[in-house]
């Protein structure tokens, strides 16, 4: 029972001081995208099943990667994501797995992801989710199917533009005596290289219960192996700060988020990619 109670204490200090973000337990991307106040709908990268699916028509190897955080340092907060990719010419397949919680209470999400290079430049891809639920009063796991999916356009070698809608049909989940609603949101971000060595990067997010929350970030790659990252979320306001690092066929990243008013969550992921060796 005391565990019950704490949960139901951590969840709603939680949730009253960062309501405008719900979104963040539900898209998650490597920490790359932690480092960049969690924008990920303007990335194409390898975690972008995560984030905006259309972005895995980027890859050009088959990996598979890991990544972990501790909101607030609290054990009852943690996440953890898995992912596979499987690129096949101009389309790209992905599997992920994503856990919010721990053993009493947690919140699980299987994705296959599919994306498509329509036209030069100019990608889609969407996913099946499979949403299940562990309560420690529950004999049966809640669980739930739903959709997502992205476009994202190259306008130039310089600049990017994406959307992304998550759970666009407002699909929830019955439990024994309520109705789990799983968020809407709508993303739209871009990414602005003005040189090779600087990216910067912005999102607007919007819940479709809360307000408009902005992002903004910089990437700075100051030589070959090395990316230095920072950014800023808005309502409420969230710093970040984080480190990237490629040798040969592996990217570890690390990231720092300090949130205004319960403290820092750090967060760490690293990608293997096969047959790469740059």
């Amino acid at each position: 029972m005391k565990q019950v109670i704490r949960i139901l204490l951590l969840t709603l200090s939680y949730g009253a001081a960062i309501r405008q973000t719900d979104a963040q337990e539900y898209i998650q991307g490597s920490s790359r995208s932690h480092s960049l106040a969690d924008i990920s709908v303007c990335l194409a990268d390898e975690w972008s099943s995560l984030g905006n699916q259309a972005g895995i028509t980027q890859i050009t190897h088959p990996g598979a990667g890991v990544s972990g955080s501790r909101i607030f340092l609290l054990e009852e907060m943690g996440q953890a994501s898995a992912i596979i990719n499987l690129p096949i010419e101009n389309n790209a397949f992905a599997l992920s797995f994503y856990r919010f919680g721990y053993n009493k209470y947690n919140e699980n999400k299987l994705g296959l992801a599919y994306a498509k290079t329509i036209i030069p430049g100019f990608a889609a891809g969407f996913q099946f989710n499979y949403w299940y639920m562990h309560l420690p009063e529950n004999e049966q796991n809640p669980s739930c199917f739903f959709i997502e999916g992205g476009l994202q356009y190259h306008i130039s070698g310089k600049t990017i533009v994406g959307c992304h809608f998550f759970n666009p049909l407002q699909t929830g989940i019955k439990c024994t005596s309520t109705k789990f609603k799983i968020p809407s949101i709508i993303r739209l971000g871009a990414t602005y290289q003005p040189i090779d060595e600087v990216l910067a990067a912005c999102e607007l997010e919007k819940d479709l219960q809360h307000d408009l929350h902005p992002k903004f970030g910089i990437e700075w790659h100051p030589c070959s192996p090395l990316y230095i990252r920072a950014g800023l979320a808005i309502r409420p306001n969230k710093w970040t700060l984080g480190l990237g690092y490629r040798y040969r066929n592996i990217q570890t990243d690390f990231s720092w988020q300090y949130h205004v008013y319960l403290g820092s969550t750090p967060s760490v992921s690293v990608y293997y990619s096969l047959f790469r060796q740059d």
